[in-house]
């Protein structure tokens, strides 16, 4: 699947036994920085996702992207377009249950497509809100 910015990948997946290990790939459309979410689904799964380059480097990993507060997983980094990428999906050493994966480029979130505001004084300010 080639991953676009209007085309984010969306799946449920579950982690069936220990050591289990679900593995994705897409090729990224553009040069991008995505991001990587994955969380459980209504499950007690503590979740552990991997971004891997063609050759099964690993580009970013992250366990509890918010240790106090969720054992979600969340990580992001920049990928070449044209490219091969692979995204594991685990539990935390014997952890099992279902998912959510989510993974998305970031388009337009970059220095060069940056919104111009002009001149920022300080007797005016810019107050933004982001979605």
């Amino acid at each position: 699947m080639v991953l676009t910015a209007v085309q984010p990948l969306d799946l449920l997946g579950t982690i069936d036994t220990a050591f289990d290990r679900d593995v994705y790939q897409f090729q990224a459309g553009t040069s991008e920085s995505t991001t990587i979410s994955l969380s459980a689904n209504l499950s007690s799964l503590d979740t552990v996702v991997t971004l891997l380059d063609a050759s099964g480097n690993v580009i970013a990993s992250n366990d509890d992207f918010d240790f106090f507060v969720s054992s979600d997983s969340l990580l992001t980094a920049t990928v070449t377009g044209g490219e091969i990428y692979f995204v594991e999906a685990r539990g935390f050493s014997t952890s099992t249950g279902d998912f959510h994966l989510t993974i998305s480029l970031d388009a337009g979130d970059s220095i060069g497509a940056a919104t111009d505001l002009g001149l920022l004084t300080a007797a005016q300010p810019i107050h933004l809100l982001s979605s």
